[in-house]
């Protein structure tokens, strides 16, 4: 309400301004209040009459701050009221000031181009009083009061939590990047030693003694699974290709190598050869006896390994061998 009745008395006061100079650029502020406390914010409306081809080009506000020791707070923009007969421009603004005691604001500089010529406006001048707070030098001085302390609360524990969160992950990184370099440091496990032919032959051979499947009329199938393992033992104990090789081939290899010097696993490769492709049919007990001539081969064939011979036992063979 008081601002709008400031209004009104702006667009008044514009009226008259134009009305005894037309063809003039005029300028008038009209102050809130004429004495306000130290540090208090105040009201001031601009107002500013113009022939209609007159162009407002700056306001020197900030020089008129520095002129009256105020500061600028608030600067509203400059509305136009009226534009016939003449322009009726109004503009707000909100200062304060720090300095008591009584001060003169100065004029506000208006600078305008009119028919081409550019010129300065100028307002009055204006009073104000700065009061300063009072103090009531005869109140008692408050005692200080006791430190309110605030109940512990569940938030205040958080950026803690946070903060140990923080660091077990620090932690737990690296722990676990040093994990990672110590098992790369670490050399590979060595593969465990392999099963030895004659361990996996004897197995097997159990195996086919335990099923006796000649007597259930698959003798083929023994007769195959007898010579295969066979087969295999050769391969893995002599380097032998037996897996892929003929029975004669087998043969002539066991002769080379003088690990069959009876012809007894030629007799039981040549019984498989007849059971597979000439469908003969042996007695039961040839199986048996197949069986238990290819395990004495494996039991007394089997690698040994050596056994280390200590330091006084080498200087016997050899004093003896000098003898």
């Amino acid at each position: 309400m008081k601002r709008g009745i400031h209004h009104l008395i702006g667009i008044f006061c514009a009226m008259l301004i134009g009305s005894s100079a037309f063809g003039q650029v005029n300028v008038s502020m009209n102050l809130d209040s004429a004495a306000i406390f130290i540090g208090d914010h105040l009201g001031l409306t601009v107002n500013i009459a113009a022939p209609t081809n007159a162009a407002i080009k700056n306001i020197n506000y900030g020089n008129w701050a520095d002129a009256g020791k105020v500061e600028l707070l608030d600067l509203g923009d400059l509305n136009t009221i009226a534009t016939e007969p003449e322009q009726l421009l109004q503009q707000r603004l909100v200062f304060t000031t720090f300095d008591s005691g009584y001060h003169r604001l100065p004029s506000l500089e208006v600078i305008y181009e009119l028919n081409g010529i550019q010129d300065t406006a100028r307002s009055s001048n204006l009073g104000l009083t700065v009061a300063t707070i009072p103090v009531q030098e005869e109140a008692d001085i408050m005692a200080n009061k006791d430190i309110i302390k605030e109940p512990i609360n569940f938030v205040d524990f958080i950026p803690l939590a946070l903060g140990l969160l923080f660091i077990a992950i620090i932690i737990g990184v690296i722990w676990r990047a040093s994990a990672v370099r110590k098992r790369k440091a670490m050399p590979p496990a060595p593969p465990p030693p392999p099963i030895p032919a004659h361990i996996i032959a004897l197995e097997k051979l159990d195996q086919l003694e335990a099923a006796a499947i000649w007597k259930t009329g698959d003798i083929k199938g023994f007769q195959s699974d007898l010579t295969y393992t066979l087969r295999e033992y050769l391969e893995n104990r002599y380097d032998m290709q037996a897996l892929e090789a003929t029975s004669p081939e087998i043969v002539k290899d066991l002769q080379r190598l003088k690990l069959d010097e009876e012809g007894k696993l030629r007799a039981v490769l040549n019984t498989a050869d007849m059971v597979k492709f000439a469908k003969a049919i042996p007695a039961e007990t040839v199986h048996l006896q197949s069986l238990t001539q290819v395990r004495d081969f494996v039991t007394a064939t089997k690698y040994t390994p050596p056994v280390p011979v200590s330091g006084n036992e080498q200087l016997a063979d050899v004093n003896a061998e000098e003898e």
